[in-house]
C-alpha cells in the first residue's frame, strides 16, 4: 500500500489560507480571524486581540552533568544533546536507525497454537502454575538485553586556551528549537555556541561565534563508548564508523558519521585523530550520518558506500550558509510549534526571570508559576515535533535521544502504554501529521512479522509484541508479566482510528486505516474463546500489563500473571470492534467480517464490578500482587478509551474507586504513570486531583531541562508527552458518543482565568477558548471537515458565522448542536443563565 500523505498542510486542509498564515504567529488566533472578518457585526463582543506567542525557554547557568540533562534538539531522524560544557564540550549524537540485535531476531514457536490450547485449558481449570510454566517455557521466546537503541557517539569540542569562564548561560528555545550556550572566557572573548538539528536539511549543525569579535580556537573529535573507528579524512573532515552491538554479539546497524568543520578565517589542521582550528572568526560544524538500515525492509541491510553518501551529502549541504540553514530550520519548526498555545495566567516577572532549575525549586517550596506549567505543556509538544516526523521510525521511550550503551528497557518502542503516551498530544494539540511514523510502523507490522506471529497462533490478522524495536519482529517474548499481551496491537490501532476521528480524512480511512483496522479485528475474532464458565467470549492467555495476582489469597508464595479475560482486553477489544464498525459504516462496507464482529461484540465479556465497588482487573476478584501498581490497565475504558463516562454511572464510580485505591497504596511514582493519572482524573472530572498531580510531576519528576526523569539514571519522554495531553483533557474533551465537545470539564481553582488556542476536537474542529472566573466566555471554532458541532453547555449561547446568527438546537441533556461548513469559522459567546 502506498504511504498515505500525512503532510497535507493546514492550508491544504483549510481553504482559508489567511487563517493558517496568521495562526502560525498568534496566541489566540481563531478569535482574531473572526474579529478581522466581522468586527462590525459584533459590536460589544470581546474578541481577544492577536498576540505573538511568548518565548518558551529552558535556561540554566551550569552545564549538564549527564547526557539526559542536556538540551535536546532533533528532527525525527537525527538527535543531538549538547551538555553546554566549557572548556570541554560534549554533544551526544543520535541516528534513530542505530540499533543492536538484527542478528538475534526470534521466530514464534511452530507449535504456538497447540501450546495456546493447553494454556487455556489450564487457566479455565485454575491451574495457574501449569499455565505460567507453559507460557514462559514454550510460548514466549527469550528476551535478553540484545536489541537496544544506541547512540552514534559524541562530538567533542575542546576550547582553547582552556580555563575558567564567567557570565555562563545555556538556553533551549522551544519556539525555535535552538540550543544556545554563552559564556565569557578569561581573556574576555564572548562566545556563543548554537546547536540545531534541521529537518529541511536533515543535518546537525553547530555554530560557534564570538559576539565581540574575538578569535576562536578549538579542537574537534568524535568518539563512542566502544566498537568504533575514527578517521581524519582531511583538514576539515572527520569520520567515525562502527556497528551497533553488545559485547561483540547481537550485531545490528552498521553506521557512519561524518563531521565537516568549516572555519571562517583562521585555519584548520589535522592533529592525531582530531581537527584543530585556530584564530577563526566563526566556525560551523555540520554532522551527518548514513546507516545500512532500511525502514521498508528492516531485516535486510542496505548495501551502499556509507562514507561516500555522507561526503556527498555534506558537499551539497555546506553550500548553504549557516544563517540560511538556521532560518529554514526555524521556519519548519514554527509550522508545527505555533499551532497551539495555552495561557493559564501570569507569572511574576521576578520569577519568570529566573532559570528553570530555580523556578522548579520555587514550585517545590510551594510557589506558584503558571508560566512554568505552560512551558511543561509546550515541552511535550516540542519533544514530539523533534522526535516524530513522517518517513521515520516512531518515538520510542527516550525519543530520538540516547546516550547510554545499555539503555533502560532497551530504549525501545514499549506498546503496553509508553509509545501510546508519546502520541497522546498529536491530535489534541494540532500535530496530526506527526502521528504518521506510529501509524506507518503499525502498518508495516501488520504486513510483516505481526501477521506471521498471528498465523502461528492460528489467527488471521496481525499482532504485536510489547517491546518492539526497529527490526519489527513480533514473536511474543520475555516473561508473562509483560510479554503475554495480545492487547498491544488493538491498543496501537486506537491511534489509527483517532487520526480519522480528528481529521475526518476519508481518503486516509479507506487507503491507510481500514486495512489495519480490518486485520486487527480479524485477529481479535479468532483469538477470543468461549469461557465455559460463563458462555462469554474472553481473551487469553493475557495479562493486565506488568501486574500479577495471588490465585490463593492465603498463599503468597506463588504469583500468577496470565488469566482468561482481564479487564483491559475486554475494554480494548470492545473499542476495536466499535472503531472497525464505525469505519465500515463511513465507507459503506457491510460483509462477512462486519457480521462476525457484531456477533463477537454481542457476546464479549464486559467489565465487571467487584464486591468492594472497584472494577475487576482480572476475570475474578483476585488479590493483586501490588495494590499500588504503576499501571492502570483496567481503567483503559476511562482513558485513553472512552467506554466509561458519566453516562455509565456505575462503571464510572467503580473506576473512580479503583483509581483512588491504587493511589492510596502508593501508585504512580513513575512520571509516565502519574501523567496517565492526570488524564484519567480529568476524564473522571476530578479537577483538583488532576491539578495536584500536574504539580507533583513538576516537583518530583521534572529536571533542569524540563524533561521527565524516572530516577537519577534514566529519562523517558512519555511522561512529558502524556502530561501535555492531560493538561488538554482538563480544559477540553471530545471523547465519547457523538464526540460532544466539553470545555473546562476539569478546570482547577488555580486556573480561574485563561485561554487556549489551536486545540483540536474530534470531528475535525480547531478550537480557541477564553474563560474568566472559572466559566467559558468565548469560543471560536474552525470547521475543517463540515461536521455537525456538538457542545455541552449549561448556559445560554449565541452563535455567529460571518456576521450572521447561526441556528442551533439544544437537547434535554444540554447538548447544543449545529451543522458547519468546511473552512468556516464560528464564534460562540457564552452568556449567563
Amino acid at each position: 500500500m502506498p504511504a498515505h500523505n500525512f503532510n497535507r498542510s493546514h492550508q491544504e486542509r483549510n481553504p482559508m489560507r489567511i487563517f493558517s498564515a496568521i495562526r502560525n504567529h498568534s496566541h489566540s488566533i481563531l478569535a482574531t480571524i473572526w474579529f478581522l472578518v466581522s468586527a462590525a457585526c459584533l459590536a460589544g463582543w470581546t474578541t481577544p486581540p492577536a498576540k505573538e506567542l511568548r518565548p518558551f525557554v529552558v535556561s540554566d547557568i551550569i552545564p549538564a552533568k549527564q547526557w539526559m540533562m542536556g538540551h535536546p534538539v532533533g528532527n525525527g531522524h537525527l538527535g543531538a544533546m549538547p551538555f553546554g560544557g566549557y572548556p570541554e564540550e560534549t554533544i551526544v549524537l543520535n541516528d534513530n536507525t542505530v540499533w543492536t540485535g538484527r542478528s538475534v531476531v526470534h521466530a514464534p514457536p511452530e507449535d504456538a497454537a497447540k501450546t495456546l490450547s493447553e494454556i487455556r485449558t489450564a487457566l479455565f481449570q485454575d491451574d495457574f502454575k501449569k499455565s505460567e510454566e507453559l507460557i514462559n517455557g514454550k510460548l514466549l521466546v527469550p528476551r535478553s538485553r540484545s536489541q537496544d537503541y544506541q547512540p552514534i557517539g559524541n562530538l567533542r569540542l575542546g576550547y582553547e586556551p582552556a580555563g575558567k569562564c564567567h557570565d555562563y548561560r545555556r538556553t533551549l528555545s522551544l519556539n525555535d528549537a535552538v540550543s544556545v550556550t554563552e559564556f565569557t572566557t578569561e581573556d574576555g572573548n564572548q562566545i556563543r555556541q548554537e546547536v540545531i538539528v534541521s529537518h529541511p536539511a536533515d543535518v546537525i549543525a553547530v555554530r560557534i561565534e564570538s559576539k565581540n569579535g574575538g578569535k576562536l580556537s578549538l579542537h574537534v573529535g568524535m568518539d563512542r563508548f566502544k566498537y568504533f573507528k575514527t578517521e581524519v579524512i582531511d583538514a576539515q573532515t572527520l569520520g567515525m564508523s562502527g556497528v551497533a552491538q553488545v559485547e561483540g554479539d547481537c550485531i545490528g546497524t552498521a553506521w557512519q558519521a561524518v563531521a565537516r568543520i568549516l572555519p571562517e578565517g583562521g585555519k584548520s589542521i589535522t592533529k592525531g585523530n582530531q581537527i584543530a582550528v585556530t584564530d577563526a572568526f566563526a566556525i560551523t560544524i555540520l554532522v551527518t550520518t548514513s546507516t545500512d538500515y532500511d525502514i521498508n525492509n528492516s531485516m535486510v541491510p542496505l548495501r551502499h558506500d556509507r562514507l561516500k553518501a555522507c561526503l556527498d551529502f555534506l558537499k551539497a549541504t555546506q553550500k548553504k550558509p549557516y544563517a540560511q540553514l538556521k532560518a529554514d530550520h526555524i521556519k519548519d519548526h514554527h509550522t508545527y510549534f505555533d499551532r497551539a498555545t495555552l495561557d493559564l495566567g501570569n507569572t511574576a516577572p521576578e520569577v519568570a526571570a529566573k532559570t528553570t532549575p530555580e523556578r522548579l525549586e520555587l514550585v517545590r517550596k510551594g510557589g506558584t508559576d503558571p508560566d512554568l506549567t505552560e512551558d511543561l505543556f509546550q515541552m511535550g509538544r516540542y519533544l514530539l515535533i523533534s522526535t516524530s516526523r513522517p518517513g521515520n521510525l516512531p518515538a520510542g521511550l527516550t525519543g530520538v535521544w540516547q546516550g547510554s550503551e545499555f539503555p533502560r528497557c532497551w530504549s525501545d518502542f514499549h506498546f503496553n502504554i509508553n509509545v501510546q503516551e508519546n502520541y497522546w498530544p498529536a491530535e489534541l494539540t494540532n500535530l496530526s501529521e506527526l502521528h504518521a511514523p506510529l501509524i506507518d510502523f503499525i502498518e508495516s507490522v501488520k504486513d510483516g512479522h505481526g501477521r506471521l506471529t498471528a498465523g502461528k497462533f492460528g489467527c488471521r490478522g496481525f499482532t504485536m509484541k510489547t517491546e518492539n524495536t526497529a527490526w519489527k519482529d513480533q514473536a511474543y517474548s520475555g516473561n508473562s508479566w509483560w510479554g503475554m499481551a495480545p492487547q498491544n496491537a488493538p491498543w496501537a490501532c486506537q491511534h489509527v482510528m483517532e487520526h480519522f476521528y480528528f481529521t475526518r480524512d476519508k481518503d486516509y480511512l479507506a487507503k491507510k486505516a481500514y486495512p489495519i483496522l480490518e486485520a486487527n479485528v480479524e485477529f481479535i475474532v479468532d483469538w477470543l474463546v468461549k469461557d465455559p464458565r460463563t458462555g462469554k467470549l474472553v481473551s487469553g492467555p493475557s495479562v493486565s500489563p506488568e501486574n500479577g495476582f495471588f490465585p490463593n489469597p492465603d498463599d503468597r508464595s506463588f504469583t500468577a500473571c496470565a488469566s482468561m479475560g482481564p479487564a483491559i482486553d475486554r475494554e480494548i477489544f470492545y473499542e476495536s470492534f466499535i472503531d472497525f464498525l464505525a469505519a465500515s459504516k463511513e465507507l459503506g462496507i457491510e460483509n462477512e467480517l462486519t457480521r462476525e464482529v457484531r456477533s463477537a461484540m454481542s457476546n464479549l465479556a464486559r467489565p465487571q464490578i467487584a464486591k468492594d465497588g472497584r472494577l475487576l482487573e482480572w476475570d475474578k476478584d483476585y488479590k493483586g500482587y501490588e495494590d499500588g501498581h504503576r499501571h492502570f490497565s483496567h481503567l483503559y475504558a476511562v482513558h485513553p478509551g472512552c467506554e466509561i463516562t458519566p453516562d455509565t454511572p456505575e462503571l464510572f464510580e467503580a473506576a473512580r474507586k479503583s483509581l483512588h485505591f491504587r493511589l492510596t497504596n502508593g501508585s504512580a511514582m513513575n512520571g509516565w504513570s502519574r501523567a496517565w493519572v492526570v488524564n484519567i482524573e480529568a476524564r473522571l472530572l476530578e479537577a483538583e486531583n488532576a491539578y495536584r498531580d500536574v504539580q507533583w510531576l513538576i516537583k518530583e519528576r521534572t529536571i533542569c531541562n524540563l524533561m521527565h526523569i524516572e530516577n537519577p539514571t534514566y529519562m523517558y519522554i512519555d511522561g512529558s508527552c502524556a502530561t501535555t495531553a492531560g493538561i488538554v483533557e482538563m480544559v477540553l474533551q471530545s471523547h465519547g458518543q457523538d464526540h460532544v465537545v466539553n470545555v473546562l470539564p476539569a478546570l482547577p481553582k488555580a486556573w480561574p482565568t485563561g485561554s487556549f488556542a489551536g486545540f483540536c476536537g474530534r470531528g475535525g474542529f480547531d478550537i480557541d477558548l477564553t474563560w474568566k472566573d472559572g466559566k467559558p466566555t468565548h469560543l471560536v471554532l474552525l470547521s475543517k471537515a463540515g461536521e455537525v458541532f456538538r457542545l455541552k453547555s449549561s448556559g445560554a449561547l449565541t452563535v455567529m458565522c460571518h456576521g450572521k446568527p447561526v441556528e442551533f438546537k439544544t437537547s434535554d441533556l444540554g447538548i447544543s448542536s449545529f451543522p458547519t461548513r468546511t473552512g468556516a469559522v464560528y464564534e460562540i459567546l457564552f452568556t449567563k443563565s
